[in-house]
């Protein structure tokens, strides 16, 4: 694909250039002969494709993308200078036969530039093709620079785009694996009492595992499965101590049609079960509530905190952060989360526009 690309940009400037000259031989040609005029021709355009790919790869890339402005400007200005002594002088060693003064030889045309009164036809020949080449300059740096420009931020939007898709891969791999945690450690405490609940748990941890195996790796998801994760989490949370009744769950509101992104709301779940302490304490509570409107999902989780002296999960701290990130990354504009806490309250509202 890349040599193509190539191929028709060469073809292009070489239609382009084929068609400049053109022009030219077509205007030479009503004072010249054929030949006359194509030696002209070819006299006055070498040097400007020269000057031009000259800039393009060599100038321009190592001089002016680089900033180095003062060293660009100065080989410009020397190349201009070298034209303009080409053009006064070598037009006239490759045309030597022609008589410009009219003393002697045969009575050819004139060098191109020269004219009968003219004091200096040498300087003014010099000075007309100059400015015609400083044009075909200008025109090809404006449309290179313009180009350059395009090609980099072009990359730079697909090299941000990867960095972003490489972050989100990054923190789903960190939620994941704290699932997991948790729910192995639920296992392990079942196991070690022999409870008899222990298959169901098994039972809770595989659809935890395939969701996060295979959902969980999606871009989106419809919400009644996010839903199923959550009741599966509240689940195994309650079979983990019979403690655990102060639960509030009101799902019924919400459209499980609508399309989420996956894991994006069980940190908040996950982080009331981890800082409530409702195993442990007598006035440990836990309220959730999800429903959408339209293509609204509205998600509030409140629960208790425990006296300050209570100890503190160890494994806790990169949840809420993490999903702050995704949703930042996923939802750019699209979302509003509000996160109160007081003496002995912790409160998270979450609005999505999917």
């Amino acid at each position: 694909m890349r040599s193509v690309k190539n191929w028709i940009v060469i073809f292009v400037h070489a239609i382009v250039w084929l068609a400049y000259m053109f022009l030219l031989l077509e205007a030479f040609s009503n004072r010249d002969t054929f030949d006359v005029a194509l030696e002209k021709v070819l006299v006055l355009v070498i040097p400007q494709i020269v000057l031009v790919y000259l800039n393009v790869f060599v100038l321009i890339p190592v001089f002016f993308n680089r900033k180095k402005y003062w060293e660009y400007g100065g080989l410009v200005l020397i190349s201009f200078i070298i034209l303009y002594f080409y053009y006064a002088y070598i037009p006239d060693l490759l045309h030597a036969h022609y008589n410009v003064r009219g003393e002697i030889g045969p009575k050819r045309p004139p060098p191109f530039g020269w004219r009968e009164g003219f004091p200096n036809p040498i300087r003014l020949r010099a000075i007309f093709n100059l400015s015609s080449a400083i044009s075909i300059f200008l025109i090809s740096t404006i449309i290179e620079i313009a180009r350059s420009t395009i090609v980099k931020d072009k990359e730079t939007a697909r090299l941000k785009s990867e960095n972003l898709h490489t972050e989100l891969k990054f923190l789903k791999s960190q939620v994941n694996p704290h699932f997991l945690f948790n729910a192995l450690n639920n296992i392990y405490a079942m196991s070690v009492m022999q409870s008899k609940e222990a298959p169901q748990m098994i039972l809770k941890l595989s659809d935890i595992l395939r969701y996060n195996l295979y959902d969980g790796t999606q871009e989106k998801l419809p919400l009644e499965k996010e839903i199923k994760y959550i009741e599966n989490f509240i689940s195994l949370q309650k079979l983990k101590d019979d403690k655990i009744q102060n639960i509030k769950v009101d799902f019924s509101g919400a459209d499980g049609g609508l399309m989420i992104a996956p894991l994006i709301l069980i940190p908040f779940v996950e982080n009331s079960f981890k800082h409530s302490k409702i195993e442990d304490i007598s006035k440990g509570w836990i309220n959730m509530e999800l429903k959408t409107s339209g293509n609204k999902i509205e998600f509030k989780v409140n629960n208790s905190i425990p006296d300050k002296n209570h100890k503190k999960d160890r494994e806790g701290g990169i949840g809420l952060e993490n999903v702050k990130r995704r949703l930042e990354l996923i939802y750019p504009g699209r979302h509003v989360l509000v996160i109160d806490e007081r003496n002995d309250l912790f409160s998270v509202k979450l609005n999505i526009l999917t």
